[in-house]
């Protein structure tokens, strides 16, 4: 008899992240940045590996910037900003002419670099478990994985039965925020202003967020 394979933390981290109602890859990417970014500004502004990193990256993308100004860790951030800005008076006043260049683009912020790790390898523990039946059931009655990582994920199952199955399980999960959405628009008209809402009250919130993901955007919806 086949041994079944051992449960770890990320496949719990997983499961339980299947129980908010938001994309479960969003939602984990977004923690593990959160986490990251805490540590960094905590720990290890300083460090010289820190440095290195944002200087390579220019600084953080404009989201992680302003995520880190929402730590209100004064000179934290000022460190980090210093760090990208000597580096570019350091590279402009060595070759001036590199504006008017082709030149390759900075490396990514690290803190997408950390989104970009997490959500593959929480992708990949998706992929290794279609075939659990506890597991799958938890994520169907999830939220769902939002339209982006879904294109990411389905391409990548090669079993026929289980794309199917996944295929379906995204649609029904479309269809009832057609439904939703439709009720919220209907109880919202002149006609019916008396009708109390229900859980169609924030679908127009959950649906932006199935169309185009990253829920770290959405966190202020509890």
């Amino acid at each position: 008899m086949a041994r079944k394979s051992e449960k770890h933390s990320p496949y719990f981290n997983l499961t339980d992240a299947f129980k908010v109602q938001h994309c479960p890859i969003c939602y984990l990417a977004r923690r593990s940045v959160t986490h990251y970014l805490d540590g960094l500004l905590y720990e290890r502004v300083t460090d010289p590996g820190t440095v290195a990193s944002v200087r390579a990256s220019e600084g953080f993308c404009e989201h992680h910037f302003r995520q880190i100004i929402e730590f209100q860790d004064a000179t934290g951030l000022s460190a980090l900003a210093r760090y990208a800005l000597e580096f570019l008076v350091q590279k402009l006043t060595q070759d001036p002419k590199t504006l008017r260049k082709k030149a390759a683009p900075p490396a990514l912020c690290p803190a997408c670099k950390t989104w970009n790790e997490t959500e593959a390898s929480y992708i990949g523990l998706f992929l290794e478990n279609l075939e659990d039946p506890s597991f799958m059931f938890d994520y169907e009655h999830s939220f769902g994985f939002c339209m982006p990582h879904f294109k990411m994920i389905y391409p990548k199952i090669e079993n026929e039965t289980h794309r199917e199955k996944l295929l379906k399980t995204q649609i029904a999960k479309m269809e009832s925020l057609i439904k939703e959405l439709a009720d919220f628009e209907r109880k919202h008209s002149y006609e019916h202003q008396g009708e109390s809402y229900g859980k169609e009250a924030d679908s127009r919130f959950r649906a932006v967020e199935f169309l185009k993901g990253r829920s770290d955007k959405f966190h202020e919806r509890k």
